[in-house]
Formats: C-alpha cells, sequence, structure tokens
C-alpha cells in the first residue's frame, strides 16, 4: 500500500499513428497503460526479498493464465514477505492472458526494480505487488483517465447514452460470476458504443461496487466529447470505445476451467520511459498520494 506524500511516477501512453488506428477496428491491442512504482526506503534490494520477488513474478506467470485470468498469492515472511495479484481482461484467451502477463513481469523488472510494490497496468492484464497485504482493499482516491488521441468527437446525446451505458454495466459488473461486464448502445445513424467494466476478484461484490461506481463518476466528469476513452485503477477498470474492442469469449459462469481459443495478434509497442516515439505520445506524471 502507498505509503503518505510516496510519489508515484505514471506513465501513460496514448496511440495516435493511423496505422493503429486501422488495426483498431480489426482487432484489440494490447499494449502498457502506465506503471506505479514505490521505491524501497533503503534504496537496497536484500538477497531474501528479491528471491521474494521473483519467486512472486514466477508464479503469477505461471497460475494467471491457468486460473481463468486471476491468481493472488504472497511469498516470503517478515520484513520481506510480498503480496501480489495478476488479472487479466475477461474477454481475453489464456494464451493473450500468459502474454500480456509475460509482458508485465517484463516491465516490471525494467521499470520497477528494487520497489516494495508495484502496480502494472496493460490493455489486457493487471499486475500488482506489495509489501503490505492489499487484498479485498479497495483504496479510493488514485485514478486514471485515458483519452486516446484518435478518439473523434460526440454529440451531445451520443456523450449522454455513453455514460448511461458506463453506468449500467458499473451497476451489473458486481453480480457477474467474475464481476466483469461487456455491453453496447445504438446512438444512431448505424453507429454504435461498446463499453467494457471489471473488477479485481479480490474484492467484495459491494467494494466492487464501490470502485465501477468512482470511476463511473469520474467517467462523466472527464470523458468530455471523446469517443474512446479509459478509467484505470487499483482496483477496477472501465473501458468505452466506438469500435467492438473485447473478444467474443467469455469465462465459464460456473468457475470452471476455460476452453482453449486462439490468440489475438496484438500491436507490441516498446519501452515508455518518459521519451515520445513514434507509435506513442507520452507522458510523465507524479502524484503525492
Amino acid at each position: 500500500m502507498l505509503t503518505i506524500c510516496a510519489m508515484i511516477k505514471l506513465v501513460f501512453v496514448a496511440v495516435s499513428v493511423v496505422a493503429f488506428l486501422r488495426l483498431s477496428f480489426a482487432d484489440d491491442v494490447n499494449l502498457s497503460n502506465g506503471w506505479s512504482c514505490d521505491p524501497r526506503p533503503d534504496n537496497s534490494t536484500t538477497a531474501a526479498f528479491k528471491a521474494n520477488l521473483n519467486s512472486l513474478l514466477g508464479l503469477l506467470e505461471e497460475q494467471g493464465p491457468r486460473n481463468n485470468g486471476f491468481y493472488k498469492t504472497e511469498v516470503g515472511e517478515r520484513g520481506d514477505k510480498l503480496y501480489g495479484l495478476v488479472q487479466c481482461r475477461g474477454d481475453v484467451s489464456a494464451q493473450d492472458c500468459a502474454a500480456c502477463t509475460k509482458d508485465a513481469v517484463k516491465e516490471d523488472l525494467t521499470e520497477c526494480n528494487n520497489t516494495r510494490s508495484a502496480a502494472l497496468w496493460f490493455r489486457w492484464c493487471f499486475l500488482r505487488y506489495s509489501q503490505e497485504n492489499f487484498f479485498g482493499q479497495w483504496e479510493d482516491g488514485m485514478s486514471v483517465g485515458i483519452s486516446n488521441n484518435n478518439a473523434t468527437a460526440d454529440s451531445p446525446a451520443v456523450v449522454i447514452k455513453g455514460m448511461n451505458l458506463m453506468s449500467q454495466l458499473a451497476y451489473e459488473a458486481p453480480d457477474q460470476p467474475f464481476m466483469f461486464k461487456t455491453g453496447s448502445v445504438g446512438v444512431g445513424k448505424n453507429e454504435t458504443r461498446y463499453g467494457l467494466a471489471q473488477c479485481n476478484r479480490d474484492l467484495s461484490k459491494s467494494s466492487c461496487g464501490k470502485c465501477l461506481t468512482s470511476l463511473a463518476g469520474i467517467f462523466s466528469q472527464q470523458i468530455g466529447n471523446t469517443s474512446s476513452f479509459s478509467e484505470i485503477s487499483m482496483g477496477c477498470t472501465m473501458l468505452f470505445d466506438r469500435y467492438k474492442f473485447y473478444f467474443n469469449y467469455s469465462l465459464p459462469a460456473s468457475g470452471g476451467v476455460a476452453p482453449t481459443l486462439p490468440s489475438h495478434r496484438g500491436l507490441q509497442i516498446g519501452r515508455y520511459a518518459g521519451l515520445q516515439i513514434s507509435l506513442a505520445a507520452v507522458a510523465t506524471v507524479l502524484l503525492s498520494v
């Protein structure tokens, strides 16, 4: 859990090139939405902490895709103990979940080296670990909105329909078996807006509802008239777009093992590290918590 006045580095990516825009309508792509790292105060890593972290990341990478896209565990003892979880988007196949988790682990080792806690957001998955037990806790007050530069401007009537859709998904998602819900709404002239709401599965239904309700409120304040918007936080996620970004795949309602499906071809974007590169406009934001 983040300490008071801890400075958290968040890097968010807004893809703007035409090539990505064309690909978006054919298939969703996996890219990094950013990361949050909380350095160890002594700026040193003990051998036990490093071993625990490697073990934890290995377990998350191995077990997440095998458990319907969600796995949480704890590793170690006393001062070097770590708690961690990984969660993939509910419409993502096991293969894509594995690929995303692998990318998240790699990014953690690159961007969040020697940190006592980290959170990494990708389009298809979320990975988090901490030296404090955060399981089952909804942490209000930290959420970030991301508007893609390739979004179009919606009319006021379309904006209202989009907000109503996201509010409805926020209301319905907590009661779903995996607290995951997608939906769409027609907005006229053969156009549709699509939405997704998902909570981390360590949360209770009540906490999930609070998390999504909070995001829906922020969503209505930040979306403006954009047709493509994401809202991410430590406990839940909401996505909204003018194309059907989610896949024709769903988790088993019984909680059993999901079937194996072909992976989707995603566009991989490299390291961001505060640089502006050809495929992404990158912003670095420092937040005091």
